[in-house]
């Protein structure tokens, strides 16, 4: 698994330390001609709102903005693991160091990085012109990383050198930067609008675009109407097709028209598939793309009249005008095109778009295949997985993961998908959003026109169906392993190379022909204990190689070799990044000890299982999921000594959201006595966070004095003040424990905990799910904490975060009292001058909540002070107009 950020919460401890978290202004704001910040070299904290996410950039670097005001955006050369996802519109605390290079202001070399709050969204680009912001104009420098938008402007150089280009409104010229926005200067007379943040790049300042939204078009040349571009209508945020995956909505177009509006569009583009070649019900439907194809190039429009559109065939030139929708099946999102009037035929027998080679495997989940929605593409070098489908015709793959061809064409009828094992050359369609689960990756489906766009053929060699004998080696065995290779082409070179124990090289072991192109090798019997590694190579008549897997530098097949029934530690080590076990597709028999009782259970919903974890012995590699149905797992509880037979399974069901944990898919499972189970291992969380992997599936006990460090709708980050693990309450009851949105959670059904509070106590199984590895509490003591009937005083002192935040036009601030008290809370900008006293009255012991509604003050952090008896602490929020 990926190891995950550290992020480090950084805490406004009194009122001397404001400067810990460090106005944008402040780093900006110069009189200084070079325009170098004052605070080059400075480590500081900001917060701000993300203003454009690190994908738009190659995932190199972002910027964040805290006020709608000139010197209040910072350009962050740095970016997230993968596990972290940093999407425009979050409010986010960053520290970092400050630098200037090549002229530009750059926040760099982070150390925490923490979301306080998801799709906040609130900073608007500030309309410039552009003498304001071209390079050398006197303002340009205040408008550094700040997003703007330059409106009514003419091309002035559409190709400046490295895709970059220029335009002028009549007062100066502007450059824009490069970028994945699917715009063609050179084709265009005028642009109504571009919007992006303001870059310094190779001495010259420019408008950095993110998406292809952030460009309106005007008039094309030639042409006497602007026409909406279908790339500016499909395109969406990459942040926003990873949550796709999750709310089956995030990938709707932001050009969707709302209830009420009527306002129109018009589009312009080339017919790929005709009217009345595909199935519509009593409707009819086409689609249309842009002549330059490519990703997001392409849109369906259907009418269920199917009188309405005339007949349309590949390469007319059409434009029609009506407005966009979002047609919904199952969890697919498909963004359509609705006619109203009539559609104009242009010009016939245009070339049609240049057809892209996709990977099977990218049309599996919406950051990959959302792009190539209705677009014509090809897939090469595939094999027939299934060809036994329920809807479809059957099932491909070209190694990289299995995609769905569909029959929506009539010209399919009564086409006969070939055997399994058939190498397919190539198959060319257009993706369909249609139905479908992202659970098992079948929304997305590959739909050719004609039986002519299936076309078998010969290439390299697809490595297939592995298999391994005896599956679980003893020492006195020798493995022989096997694989087949699919391909028309005649074998020449087949080989396993292995190696024992990581060792730095490889041993090479000639396979032979068994027949029907399976090919096997025999690996010499191993000491007891030793890890196995190896990988199957293949060459054939053409010179074209196959590996299987098919990057051995990230993956092999692996074993342990055990005289006896393997432990679990046997079955969860690896050294390889994936984290798959060795036994991965193996029938394994283990015994350990339930560590979860009947509250802790992980529903798979579309196969009728449960899990529950179980461990023997403590320490990393040491815990297990068992997979089972409901009935199985009944009556087992924690302590409970059970011996499980089954397979291993590191990519079960449920695509994305459990997948990647260590099961034992269970076929029989022998319960025992109860007792005592290993004892939970005693980790910090800067363990964890070390090798998140080796804990998976193991009982942990955190050392450490955790502090919440942020909260969202799904989970609670904790942290130890250098590294940080997520806190989750998916496997337990709200009255144990429950989490809202982006303010508190409530433990055992009475103590409500903010950010910046602490827990004495935190237990529970460490899993992987929803691409992040968490800590899942089981019961209330696992928090240290048990069900309350009675509310109960505060036994200490406590400012809590305030809700929401950022805020606008109001915010809530509760504190905590375990006495009576009289209590002062004081509002202060961070530039420590006091704006207004909240209250200076005495309060009873328990839990209470003002409001507080900024008057006449601009948008930016403020800080709220508290002082009751000798409790004094600080917080900050963020205002946004």
């Amino acid at each position: 698994m990926k190891k995950l950020l550290t992020v480090v919460l950084i805490a406004v401890l009194a009122i001397p330390a404001f400067a810990q978290i460090t106005p944008i202004r402040d780093i900006q704001y110069t009189t200084e001609a070079s325009g170098d910040s004052p605070m080059n070299g400075q480590t500081v904290t900001i917060s701000g709102i993300v203003t454009a996410e690190p994908y738009a950039y190659g995932n190199s670097y972002f910027f964040v903005q805290d006020d709608n005001a000139p010197w209040s955006g910072i350009f962050v050369y740095d970016s997230a693991p993968d596990d972290i996802l940093i999407a425009e519109g979050d409010s986010v605390t960053l520290t970092g160091t400050v630098e200037e290079k090549y002229g530009m202001t750059r926040f760099t070399d982070l150390t925490s990085i923490v979301i306080e709050e998801k799709g906040v969204f609130g900073i608007e680009p500030i309309v410039v012109t552009a003498d304001q912001i071209a390079t050398g104009a006197a303002e340009s420098e205040s408008y550094e990383a700040v997003l703007v938008q330059i409106r009514d402007v003419a091309v002035a150089n559409p190709d400046e050198g490295y895709g970059e280009w220029s335009v002028t409104d009549g007062t100066d010229t502007v450059m824009v930067d490069n970028g994945d926005y699917y715009f063609w200067p050179a084709e265009y007379d005028s642009i109504k609008s571009i919007t992006g943040p303001l870059h310094y790049d190779y001495n010259n300042r420019k408008i950095a675009p993110r998406i292809a939204y952030d460009i309106v078009e005007g008039v094309k040349k030639g042409q006497d109407k602007a026409y909406t571009r279908i790339q500016r209508i499909q395109q969406v945020r990459y942040s926003d097709l990873v949550k796709a995956g999750v709310d089956a909505e995030s990938d709707a177009s932001y050009l969707v028209r709302e209830a009420g509006d009527s306002s129109l569009m018009t589009v312009r583009g080339i017919v790929t598939m005709p009217t009345g070649i595909s199935y519509a019900g009593d409707g009819i439907k086409f689609i249309l793309s842009d002549p330059h194809g490519g990703p997001w190039s392409a849109i369906l429009s259907y009418n269920a009249d199917s009188t309405i559109y005339p007949v349309l065939f590949p390469g007319d030139e059409i434009e029609m005008t009506g407005y966009v929708g979002e047609y919904t099946t199952d969890d697919a999102n498909m963004t359509e095109f609705w006619l109203v009037g009539d559609i104009e035929i242009l010009n016939f027998e245009q070339a049609l778009p240049d057809t892209p080679v996709v990977k099977t495997g990218d049309l599996r989940w919406p950051t990959t295949a959302e792009q190539w929605g209705n677009v014509f593409v090809k897939t090469e070098n595939c094999v027939v997985t299934n060809n036994d489908l329920q809807y479809e015709v059957m099932e491909i793959d070209d190694g990289s993961g299995a995609a769905l061809v569909d029959d929506d064409s009539d010209s399919l009828a009564n086409y006969i998908a070939p055997p399994v094992g058939t190498q397919l050359q190539s198959v060319v369609g257009w993706i369909y959003h249609h139905y479908g689960s992202y659970a098992d990756s079948t929304t997305y489906k590959i739909e050719p026109l004609f039986e002519r766009d299936i076309v078998a053929g010969e290439g390299p060699a697809l490595l297939t169906s592995a298999k391994r004998t005896p599956q679980l080696p003893s020492s006195s065995d020798v493995v022989t392993v096997q694989v087949t290779a699919v391909t028309n082409r005649s074998i020449t070179d087949a080989k396993v190379y292995y190696r024992v124990d990581n060792a730095a090289s490889y041993t090479e072991v000639v396979m032979t022909d068994q027949g029907e192109k399976v090919f096997a090798g025999d690996i010499p019997a191993q000491a007891e204990g030793a890890f196995v590694d190896y990988y199957f190579y293949v060459e054939d008549e053409k010179g074209g190689v196959s590996t299987l897997p098919s990057d051995v530098n990230l993956k092999n097949f692996s074993y342990v070799v055990t005289d006896g029934n393997p432990t679990i530690r046997d079955i969860q080590y690896t050294h390889w990044a994936n984290g798959e076990s060795p036994f991965h597709g193996s029938t394994v028999t283990t015994t350990g000890y339930i560590t979860a009782g009947q509250g802790y259970v992980t529903q798979f919903t579309n196969s009728g299982v449960s899990a529950l974890p179980m461990a023997d012995d403590s320490g990393p590699w040491n815990g297990i999921f068992i997979l089972a149905t409901p009935e199985q797992l009944a009556g087992l509880q924690y302590g409970q000594e059970v011996t499980v037979t089954g397979r291993v399974d590191d990519n079960y069901d449920e695509y994305w959201r459990w997948q990647k944990n260590t099961y034992i898919v269970a076929d029989s499972i022998v319960a025992g006595d109860v007792s005592e189970p290993p004892t939970p291992a005693r980790v910090s969380i800067s363990d964890i966070a070390a090798d998140h992997e080796s804990f998976e599936g193991v009982e942990i006990n955190v050392t450490d004095f955790s502090q919440i460090a942020s909260i969202n709708q799904y989970d609670i980050t904790i942290t130890n003040g250098s590294d940080s693990i997520l806190l989750d309450d998916d496997c337990v009851p709200s009255e144990i424990f429950s989490i809202t949105s982006n303010e508190y959670a409530v433990i055992g059904g009475t103590d409500t905990v903010r950010v910046g509070d602490y827990l004495d106590i935190v237990k529970g199984v460490y899993l992987f799910s929803y691409g992040t590895f968490k800590i899942e509490v089981r019961d209330g003591t696992d928090l240290g904490l048990t069900s309350a009937t009675e509310p109960v005083v505060p036994m200490t002192y406590a400012l809590h975060q305030n809700y929401p935040n950022p805020f606008n036009p109001s915010t809530s601030i509760s504190f905590s009292l375990p006495e009576q008290t009289l209590v002062s809370i004081q509002i202060y900008n961070v530039r420590g001058q006091l704006v207004q006293t909240l209250t200076n009255s005495v309060y009873a012991p328990g839990q209470h909540t003002l409001t507080w509604k900024p008057v006449n003050l601009s948008s930016g952090i403020y800080l709220y002070r508290i002082n009751a008896g000798d409790f004094n602490a600080v917080k900050k929020m963020t205002y946004l107009k």
